[in-house]
């Protein structure tokens, strides 16, 4: 007779099980041995922190668990002072300094350390704390050696990735690291929206908008951010409109034109002012601004290679339009043809506005592209504001062959009172009434699953507009509604199911 313990039971009774294997019980954080940590009680200058405060510091931290070897000073007024912390093997000393922005030492005997990148540019010497001989180095951080010698760069406050242990320092990096990390970055101008390791990013680059800053596209890394230096970077971006069409240095006269470089002069003073304000801290901010000139530039290009006596006035009137969506890197022969022929500069300008509106950024480009497609082909829609929509139809039936669908249902449209029932009779029909009522039944799958007769589409219009879609599936000669929805997929409510289903069975009933 066997019987089969309980889990709790079987655990509490492990040892006397031989087959079993034994637990190890000990504590997974236990405090490190005394005389495993090197007793470093001067790591931090005795006029920021004495030597008698350093070493009850020390004292304190020997003593705790591997994620809570830290210690705090704190001033009575103005917060974190100074730092000290313990992380496999190696000592971090942390403190604000009235000669520079802060300064650091390191004593470890962590090998793996002290052959890191970021270590091996530090200065080291050796010094023995009773019997433990431990490599030691000060610094001095100034504001100074990161702006004009690019030193210091590194967040030299957190050694965290360099001695490679992630689970133990969570605490420290909490109640220590980030304190400190706050009153620093109070100290130097700083990008808000950007990572820590780019802390002294801006600092560094304070002389320039450097390519770190904006783009190595925009501007050389040496010098300001100027006309002439975005001019020269948006050129090297631009496309090459057509053969035909304004080169680059034609284009790069139109906008040396007084309207145009005032409006590009103005917004690149913008860039600057905002960049050298201390006060601003949106990196990418910036670079959005630097971005939204440079679609400018290629908006300039197409509108002068369209119409070379296009209003210089109007580049600059509709410009937030012009910033707020990239045209198409190459716009074709054909495009600009058809364009020229059917439009004017205003009707783009008014097609660029509406978009912006609707906040539809890709719409125009979008629209410029399907034009290529169907070029010159393509008809004039009855209205301009409906032109994507127009060209968006004629281009779906250039990608897609015409194909005939079964009527088997209805092979005539069914009309009483003011419905209609009706299936479509090809697959460009099946698009339009997707397109129409906003759904994807005009979709391949739809048409195929019609063509193979695995399915019926049926398409339900009252007082002549759309009104429901419908899929239906013929099983042992009863037709079951698989799908039904109205208009953008909308759900039917009760009395909706209600009356279609009464309409609909009338409608069989007219072609039985």
């Amino acid at each position: 007779m066997d019987f089969t313990l309980p889990a709790s039971l079987a655990d509490k009774l492990r040892a006397y099980d031989p087959t079993r294997p034994k637990v190890k019980t000990t504590r997974p954080d236990a405090p490190a041995k005394l005389a495993s940590i090197a007793p470093c009680d001067d790591l931090i200058p005795f006029e920021i922190v004495s030597q008698a405060d350093q070493a009850a510091a020390v004292a304190h931290i020997r003593a705790q668990p591997a994620s809570h070897r830290y210690y705090r000073f704190d001033g009575p007024n103005d917060g974190f002072r100074a730092g000290l912390y313990h992380v496999l093997s190696t000592w971090v000393a942390l403190w604000f300094t009235p000669d520079g922005l802060y300064g650091f030492s390191y004593a470890t005997k962590n090998q793996d350390l002290l052959t890191d990148s970021r270590a091996r540019e530090l200065n080291w010497t050796e010094k023995k704390y009773g019997r433990f001989k431990v490599s030691v180095c000060t610094h001095i951080v100034r504001a100074e050696d990161v702006r004009t010698q690019k030193m210091w760069e590194r967040s030299y406050w957190s050694l965290f990735n360099s001695v490679k242990d992630y689970g133990r320092t969570a605490h420290i990096g909490l109640h220590l690291v980030k304190r400190f990390q706050s009153k620093l970055k109070l100290m130097v101008p700083y990008w808000s929206d950007k990572s820590w390791g780019d802390l002294f990013e801006r600092l560094g680059t304070e002389n320039h908008v450097g390519h770190s800053i904006i783009s190595s596209s925009y501007c050389d890394s040496n010098r300001d951010f100027t006309f002439d230096s975005f001019v020269k970077g948006s050129l090297q971006l631009s496309y090459t409109v057509t053969e035909r069409g304004l080169q680059k240095e034609k284009l790069k006269s139109v906008l040396e034109r007084p309207t145009i470089r005032r409006f590009i002069t103005a917004k690149i003073e913008d860039i600057n002012s905002k960049f050298f304000d201390p006060e601003f801290r949106e990196f990418y901010k910036l670079r959005e601004m630097a971005e939204k000139l440079t679609n400018y530039v290629k908006w300039v290009g197409l509108f002068t290679s369209i119409w070379p006596q296009v209003q210089l006035d109007h580049l600059v009137n509709y410009a937030d339009d012009l910033h707020f969506s990239d045209p198409p890197y190459y716009v074709q022969p054909n495009c600009m043809d058809w364009i020229r022929s059917h439009m004017k500069p205003d009707t783009l300008f008014n097609l660029l506005d509406r978009a912006h509106r609707a906040d539809g950024r890709f719409e125009v480009r979008d629209t410029l592209r399907m034009i290529q497609q169907c070029a010159p082909n393509l008809s004039v829609p009855e209205r301009w504001r409906d032109l994507h929509d127009h060209v968006q139809k004629e281009s779906w039936k250039i990608e897609n062959t015409l194909e005939k669908l079964p009527q088997d249902l209805f092979t005539e449209p069914v009309k009483f009172d003011d419905w209609t029932f009706f299936q479509p009779s090809d697959t460009h029909q099946l698009a339009d009434w997707g397109r129409h009522v906003r759904n994807c039944v005009g979709g391949s799958s739809y048409a195929d699953g019609v063509r193979k007769k695995r399915h019926f589409i049926v398409l339900c219009m009252r007082s002549r507009k759309p009104t429901f879609t419908v899929q239906l599936k013929l099983e042992s000669d009863k037709l079951t509604v698989t799908q039904i929805v109205g208009l953008s997929n909308a759900r039917l409510s009760a009395d909706e199911s209600a009356m279609y289903s009464t309409a609909f069975s009338k409608a069989l009933s007219m072609v039985a």
